[in-house]
């Protein structure tokens, strides 16, 4: 600092610089236990991640030269022992671990409470419920931070794709001690909401402590037992949390969770606009054919001269007429000599015709029956005889010797 005064100031870079030189003067090679809370690998082939205890965290790289001798996966909650110095990142005027050598000492507690609790509700079957997401939702309910970036980009992406859409946005801390509670709470609120169709939880990225709120299980059973259907757009792609694998739709991110389950109204007019342009072609073509049809048929006899061809089915139905005539002329003929057949026999056995030719009836008067034997009639017992005109009342005097005495009561 000498030489230091208000008129002689220290520019930013100059007293950074020296900061710098003092850090790695003072802290070269140095063997730091910790946990890795966070990582990325983007395409330098650098990696970048953060090494947390209960109290602090440390910024790290470990530059691509060195990555291929780790002996295992970056995986968050991994406890390791990192080898290096520490440098100035002058760009950002902050201090990092430049690491040359990594040791891995087992998994930490919260990564080892993420996979109990997530080994519980797999066994459950909690992950395996996928509910339908509705195809045009009309109203979403977000449960979010409402000053984040998530919620900017969900509804910045919401606005572009469908401009008549309703969102509701349900306020919460996204992470923090009460953070879970808060979630919790939310989901059950725009459950209340009949017009809500469709739930997203979302946040963006952090570390594993940024985002653990969304690992317990109070929140897991908010979004399991919830009435509608669940998103969870939790941090970036590479963040996998509970939530996530409870929910019903997972998406990498909230901007993706929009896209996903917001239909483009744009792309849904175009693909009506091209379909009813397919439907045009395909009854033009239809009507082509009917045409063609038409044509041919016209082109027939039948059509050329209709009255030919009706004159046609008249005369054969004359003729139908004049065979059907003679057959039903020919049945009643013969029912008719039929008939005069059985006339002929019942005149023939009429009893009056018998009694015409000299015979007659007897009948018991006290009976009706018809007598045909004398042992069938008793001594003054009466009878009667119907002659052919009239009868005859007698009485029975004597049946042995056929006399009788007759009493003519005609």
């Amino acid at each position: 600092m000498i030489g230091n005064s208000f008129d002689n100031p220290f520019s930013v870079s100059q007293l950074t610089k020296q900061v710098r030189n003092k850090l790695e003067d003072n802290f070269q090679c140095l063997w730091i236990a910790g946990e890795i809370s966070s990582f990325k690998k983007p395409a330098s082939g650098h990696v970048y991640f953060t090494l947390k205890d209960e109290n602090s965290q440390l910024q790290c790289v470990l530059y691509r030269l060195y990555t291929g001798v780790i002996p295992f996966e970056f995986e968050l909650g991994l406890k390791v022992v990192v080898f290096g110095s520490i440098s100035v990142y002058e760009k950002a005027g902050s201090y990092q671990l430049i690491a040359a050598q990594i040791e891995e000492r087992g998994v930490g507690t919260l990564h080892a409470s993420f996979e109990r609790l997530k080994k519980e509700l797999s066994g459950k079957g909690w992950f395996d419920r996928k509910r339908r997401i509705p195809s045009f939702p009309g109203c979403i309910g977000v449960v979010t931070s409402p000053t984040g970036a998530a919620v900017r980009d969900f509804i910045s992406v919401s606005e572009r794709r469908s401009k008549g859409l309703k969102i509701l946005i349900c306020p919460v801390r996204v992470q923090g001690e009460t953070a879970a509670e808060e979630i919790k709470l939310a989901i059950a609120e725009l459950n209340k909401i009949k017009e809500v169709e469709v739930i997203v939880v979302c946040r963006g990225g952090g570390s594993i402590e940024d985002l653990w709120p969304f690992n317990e299980r109070k929140v897991a059973e908010a979004v399991f037992f919830s009435d509608k259907p669940v998103v969870s757009a939790v941090g970036h792609e590479i963040d996998f949390t509970i939530c996530d694998f409870v929910a019903d739709l997972r998406a990498p991110t909230p901007s993706a969770a929009a896209e996903m389950i917001i239909p483009d109204r744009s792309e849904i007019a175009e693909k009506i606009r091209s379909y009813g342009m397919r439907m045009k072609k395909c009854l033009q073509s239809y009507v082509e054919i009917k045409k063609e049809t038409l044509k041919n048929m016209s082109k027939n006899r039948i059509f050329a001269s209709p009255s030919d061809f009706i004159c046609q089915y008249r005369q054969g139905m004359d003729d139908y007429y004049d065979i059907i005539s003679r057959t039903v002329f020919h049945k009643v003929e013969v029912l008719k000599q039929g008939v005069k057949g059985y006339k002929s026999r019942l005149e023939a056995l009429n009893p009056r015709n018998v009694l015409k030719r000299g015979f007659s009836l007897t009948i018991n008067a006290g009976t009706s029956k018809i007598i045909r034997d004398a042992g069938e009639i008793g001594v003054n017992e009466e009878i009667v005889t119907q002659l052919f005109k009239g009868r005859i009342v007698s009485k029975v005097v004597h049946k042995e010797t056929g006399e009788n005495e007759r009493e003519n009561k005609i």
